[in-house]
Formats: structure tokens, sequence, C-alpha cells
């Protein structure tokens, strides 16, 4: 058995497609020659190994993973699929800040999708697809993208049931009102739509669906740089924490006349 964790993670890293091809079926010495494609000399060094740590044994003539190996197995595999997602965000990484309070719960397992050097913008249809099957979304956004402004919208309220409750900064929502003046005045008389206005203390944009994912779109100097992306129950948590702190200091904005018309998501 091995005792050290480095010397046990060693071992999984340079083992492990021997141990994957023992995962679900026996073999025996001769099948998994043929199926890993190495020598028999080698092989029997590998097993020797695998055996000396409890992560195989070898009964009635064939080779198996033991419940230890199994498990060994899926953290690995877990450990290298996190690996896999942080290596994706590198790519963002000069974007986001040091102080930044985006942490690993958020980052670890989440897709990302970069913004082209053309046409930077783009990569934001990955939000209106994100949005577009959503009953209740929620978010906040320190800037906005004009030309996504209108096409998030609807998106976001195109189911019949759809409700939208969204923070943004009182002079970023003034520009959006100059701009679509008509469709301002439209989302605010909707008992299914909620905007507040607020400081938003962060440089990236937020959005929640429902209660399945979160994502992050974060901005660089030159616009978007990507977005992030995630589905665990660890960053689910991470983005309703960040959207509260952000929404308890908000405050619901009114119709011109003095008519409220935000209703509190539940």
């Amino acid at each position: 058995m091995v005792s050290d964790p480095d010397e046990f993670g060693r071992l999984l890293l340079q083992r492990h497609h021997c141990l994957q091809a023992l995962e679900t079926d026996r073999h025996t010495k001769r099948s998994l020659v043929d199926q890993l494609d190495i020598p028999r000399s080698t092989l029997d060094g590998i097993m020797q190994d695998l055996e000396a740590a409890d992560l195989v044994a070898y009964t009635d003539g064939e080779w198996h993973a033991t419940v230890l190996g199994q498990c060994a197995l899926h953290a690995h595999e877990q450990y290298r699929s996190h690996l896999d997602s942080l290596t994706d965000i590198a790519g963002l990484s000069d974007a986001l800040s040091p102080k930044s309070p985006i942490t690993c719960d958020f980052l670890v397992g989440a897709d990302v999708y970069e913004a082209e050097s053309t046409v930077p913008d783009a990569v934001l249809e990955q939000l209106l697809e994100s949005v577009a099957d959503g009953q209740t979304i929620r978010g906040f956004t320190p800037i906005a993208i004009s030309a996504y402004v209108e096409p998030f919208y609807t998106r976001a309220i195109s189911g019949q049931e759809s409700k939208l409750e969204l923070i943004l900064p009182p002079d970023v929502f003034e520009r959006i009102r100059a701009m679509y003046p008509d469709q301002t005045e439209e989302a605010l008389h909707r008992t299914r739509v909620s905007l507040l206005r607020g400081s938003i203390p962060v440089s990236f944009g937020l959005w929640i669906v429902d209660d399945t994912h979160a994502g992050l779109v974060v901005y660089a100097e030159q616009g978007v740089c990507g977005l992030i992306i995630n589905d665990t129950a660890e960053a689910f948590s991470w983005a309703e924490n960040q959207y509260e702190r952000v929404k308890q200091d908000a405050e619901p904005i009114f119709l011109r006349k003095g008519g409220r018309h935000t209703p509190r998501l539940n």
C-alpha cells in the first residue's frame, strides 16, 4: 500500500490508462497486452506497481480494479477535469483582477468561451442561448453592449411565465432608456420584469438561470473578453451570494408617474 499521497498521485498519473482498462471489466494478461498495446514485460511491472498499491487484484487468472482502484481512478479523472477547466480559463486570466471576488468555487468545472479578436462581442451569442429556455433570470452588469441589449431582453422573457430581474448602474440604465425609450417603458410596465439600479462593485457581469446554472461576462479594455458558465452546486451558490450582495444595496426603478413595478422574485 502506498502511504505517501504524492507517490500515490504519481502512480495514478503514470498508470491511469492501465487502471482505466480494468475499471469495469476483468482482463487476462494477454487481453491487456492486446488492448493497451504494450510489451508483456512492461505490463508485468505496471501490474506489480498497481497491485502493491492495492489498486488492482488478480483473481482466477484475471486482473480487475479494486474498490480503492475505482475510487482512485474517479478522483484522478475529476482532478484532471478540474485542471482542464482551469487551463481553459488561463486565456481570460489577464482580464481577471487579482482583487476579483471570483474564486475556484466558480472556476472549477466551468465551460469557457473566449471572445474572438475579430468580433469579440459575438461570444455573447452563448449568453443568449443560455437564457433562452430559462423561467427566472437574474443578473447584473456594470456595462451594457448596445447591440445585445434588445436580444437579451427578448430571450430572457420569451417564455409565457418567464421572469427577469436585472440590476444596472444608474448611468447605464439612463443610457439604455435614451437608446430604447419605448422598449424600456414597456419593460417597466411588465409585472414579470424587475429593473433595479445600484452600484456594481465588480468588473464582470453575472447572470443566473433558474436553479440550473450561472454565468459571467468577463470584460476587458477592448470590450468582452469571454464568458464563463458553470452548473455545479458550488458555482451556483457562489453566484447567488454575489447577486444578493449587489441586490441588497440596489433600489427598484420607478415609473415616471411614480408607480412601482418591481415584484420580488422567489
